[in-house]
């Protein structure tokens, strides 16, 4: 294995590449009769690999390694990881919370680096995994606070081929025959395109998570409670996977909306990226935002960026204390203030 990354760093080193210890680095043979052994010989071993592609690589690219569930689990020397890999499953809905929990979890754990969402919820694999469920598991995953996003295929991973599909797996079971020239054109990968297209367009290593800028509350990895996060006084992206209809209750509002910052608000398709303007955001006296109904009862992005144009000025509801009395003081000074001129 050592000549083996002796020749890759060789031949690839000078390119702008990353290095991936492994790939599901403590996951056992599916035959194997002794798995715990096994996977402790393989996170030995996985270690001795990475401190030997640390020591060797004259570039110092940066190193991870691809998890059965978290990258810093497969290695027993976590330091050797510039940033870490999370697997959450694919198995639909459930694979949605435990990518968030997932997600949550390793931001908590030091040191701190990045975090990518490398395998969940392949589209076309098994059920739940449509691009429904691709736009819900790409921005859930980003607006917990994922530094990246790894989309999958049902039928590209096997390189499956019309006439030749992969077939069952060592434990018998076959995946699915989808040939790959198929499922590269699934809908999901087109509409994850167009969220990546959009986060680009600002400073998206900035954003982080705050579900303190939404109310009501909700259980932490609730998949269907909308995700918020963004950049103090320069944006906020929210995802709704479940729409706001007009009798929905209790009625959903943005929270500390900054009195010294305009924001324009705008719904965002992740269908087609067609946006929708709302105009400026005119928060009530408590700072609050009362979230309209969605274009369509579909998922949508809300997003509020901040912006240099006003509201209009806006009449006082109520007179102010002693408002009519400092008007007339005022309009006498200015009378006399002109006799004097002239």
């Amino acid at each position: 294995m050592k000549q083996h990354w002796r020749y890759i760093i060789a031949r690839w080193g000078v390119y702008p590449t990353v290095w991936c210890i492994a790939g599901e680095g403590a996951m056992p043979y599916y035959l194997s009769t002794n798995g715990s052994k096994d996977r402790d010989k393989q996170i030995k071993d996985w270690t001795s690999i990475g401190r030997y592609i640390k020591k060797i690589d004259p570039f110092e690219h940066l190193v991870t390694i691809h998890p059965t569930d978290n990258g810093r689990l497969q290695v027993s020397d976590a330091s050797l990881l510039d940033f870490n890999m999370l697997q959450a499953g694919h198995s639909g809905y459930p694979s949605v919370e435990n990518a968030m929990k997932f997600i949550d979890e390793d931001r908590q754990i030091e040191p701190k680096i990045p975090v990518i969402m490398s395998e969940v919820n392949y589209e076309g694999i098994m059920h739940d995994t449509s691009a429904e469920v691709q736009r819900l598991t790409f921005w859930t995953s980003m607006l917990t606070g994922a530094s990246g996003f790894s989309y999958g295929a049902n039928g590209v991973w096997q390189v499956n081929t019309e006439t030749k599909p992969f077939g069952a797996s060592p434990h018998g079971g076959t995946w699915g025959n989808t040939p790959w020239n198929e499922a590269m054109d699934y809908l999901g990968s087109k509409h994850l395109g167009l969220a990546k297209q959009l986060l680009e367009q600002y400073e998206w290593w900035k954003i982080k998570p705050n579900q303190k800028w939404m109310s009501p509350e909700h259980a932490p990895y609730d998949y269907k409670a909308p995700r918020i996060s963004g950049i103090p006084s320069l944006l906020r992206i929210i995802y709704f996977y479940g729409p706001i209809h007009p009798w929905s209750e209790p009625k959903y509002y943005l929270e500390a909306i900054e009195e010294d910052i305009s924001y324009k608000a705008t719904f965002w398709d992740p269908r087609t990226a067609q946006a929708y303007p709302l105009g400026l955001v005119k928060a009530d006296k408590e700072n609050r935002w009362k979230i309209p109904v969605l274009p369509t009862f579909d998922d949508w992005i809300l997003l509020l960026e901040a912006t240099n144009e006003q509201l209009p000025f806006a009449p006082f509801e109520k007179p102010i204390p002693g408002y009519k009395k400092n008007m007339l003081t005022l309009k006498k000074i200015l009378r006399k203030i002109k006799r004097k001129l002239i």
